[in-house]
């Protein structure tokens, strides 16, 4: 630590004289951290009383606080980072901010060891952007980076609000000088209630959301994170009282997937675990709190933990997955649709989800009630007779000039006999099949019926009268 000691003052006297963080230090390079690719930071501070026989392995990183409580679990063969509990007395207006964040900085280099630690920022709590305890939390942030470590600025939801009054200013600035992490914490009951295919899109729907809205900023993948919340307080979303264990340990299994998911499309920067600790508020203590983090480390790597080997639960780690096969847009039940069918509906449909949406009405409603090709040849008649003056030729002409083929027009004509027959079931079961759909990034169609027929009108089904 005395290197350390030397350039605090140093990098304290470079910013009284206002030069900018940028220039004095690229912060952050711990013993077992890497620094590039994805990072995965799990918390085990003193709260987590068994941290040492799960976390304490090599290949594990924490994020933690407490000179004896990172000591041990170096010497068990983890790397650490530093857990800062609060922004509020860093954040607040009494004293100076660059002292202030000095002495975080030494702290963190004493508890990780590390002489340009990494230190995460918890409790953030902005809602106003262009306040004083934003533009504080700034100066702490170009501080700490300034003395050489990195920031981590943790985000919680309510916090997320790209579009309010000089957000986009602060989150652009905040990532200039560190990494900005997500706190995306689902009701675990709700989640498991979707089931894994559903509960498992909704999932990454939100991450991706997330991400995009900070990306639309001008923040790359690579300078955000996500952490994942199994808390089991009440009212903080987590377990949220979820019964029984295997559920539990099911959610757990699909959060770590999700999140695992979304980074290969686009690598994060990092992915974090949280609710590990037992804290005084109602509901934190939870005897399942162990078995449910060696859970978590098996999703990500079995080797970490044997979670199989302590709880019964659904192992699978397919179920719910993107594993599509190649050429495969999407999955469900009883049929696929391809990317190449996809293409070649965008131009009847308009758009891409509009010949998604056609092809999964045309695929579930035909295979529930399939008309026969003797009643597709009498309304294809039917449709001639009343709009082309009962001229095949007519006809034939203006599928040309639509550019789809006679097949085509007749497999339109066969669903919306199809949906005639079904009735309001049409939709039922499109609904049904929704629930164990897979698609590529999540894109699923979604009900709907005679979606091809709103453009192409006069392949509508003529009515009796009109015959």
């Amino acid at each position: 630590m005395r290197k350390l000691l030397v350039t605090i003052p140093a990098a304290l006297a470079l910013l009284a004289l206002g030069v900018p963080g940028a220039a004095l230090a690229q912060g952050g390079s711990c013993p077992g951290v890497p620094t590039s690719g994805t990072n995965y930071y799990d918390y085990a501070d003193g709260s987590v009383k068994w941290r040492n026989t799960v976390f304490g392995r090599p290949g594990i990183i924490t994020a933690s606080y407490g000179v004896a409580v990172s000591r041990d679990l170096r010497a068990a063969g983890a790397a650490t980072i530093y857990w800062e509990a609060s922004l509020a007395g860093l954040a607040s207006g009494s004293g100076s901010i660059p002292q202030k964040s000095a002495d975080l900085v030494q702290t963190a280099a004493n508890q990780s060891g590390c002489a340009t630690p990494y230190i995460t920022l918890n409790e953030f709590q902005g809602s106003n952007f262009t306040n004083q305890y934003a533009q504080n939390v700034l100066a702490v942030m170009q501080n700490i980076q300034a003395l050489g470590a990195r920031p981590i600025l943790l985000i919680p939801t309510s916090s997320a609000k790209t579009g309010n009054s000089g957000a986009a200013t602060f989150f652009t600035a905040a990532a200039q000088y560190g990494d900005l992490v997500h706190e995306i914490y689902f009701n675990a009951k709700t989640v498991s209630g979707q089931g894994p295919v559903v509960g498992s899109r909704n999932t990454r729907i939100a991450f991706r959301n997330r991400l995009g809205a900070f990306q639309a900023l001008g923040i790359p993948r690579a300078k955000q994170g996500i952490m994942l919340g199994f808390q089991s307080g009440a009212g903080q979303g987590g377990r949220s009282g979820l019964q029984p264990q295997s559920a539990w340990l099911e959610f757990v299994k699909l959060q770590s997937l999700a999140a695992q998911q979304v980074s290969r499309e686009g690598a994060v920067g990092s992915i974090w675990s949280w609710g590990w600790g037992t804290f005084a508020n109602a509901g934190s203590a939870d005897a399942d709190k162990q078995v449910a983090a060696c859970t978590y480390l098996w999703s990500r790597d079995p080797g970490l933990c044997n979670a199989p080997s302590q709880a019964q639960f659904d192992t699978s780690t397919s179920a719910g997955q993107l594993t599509l096969s190649p050429g495969v847009q999407c999955s469900f039940t009883g049929g696929r649709i391809t990317q190449t069918q996809v293409r070649q509906y965008k131009r009847l449909a308009g758009s891409p989800q509009a010949a998604l949406n056609a092809l999964f009405e045309t695929a579930v409603v035909r295979k529930a009630r399939r008309a026969s090709s003797r009643s597709v040849s009498s309304a294809e008649k039917a449709i001639i007779r009343s709009r082309f003056k009962n001229s095949r030729s007519t006809y034939l002409k203006r599928l040309k000039r639509s550019k789809i083929s006679r097949k085509t027009a007749r497999t339109v004509i066969a669903t919306l006999l199809s949906e005639k027959a079904l009735g309001s079931q049409a939709t039922t079961l499109q609904n049904q099949a929704l629930s164990n759909t897979t698609c590529l990034l999540d894109q699923v169609s979604k009900a709907s019926t005679g979606s091809l027929a709103t453009r192409l009108t006069y392949l509508k089904l003529v009515s009796p009268k009109r015959r």
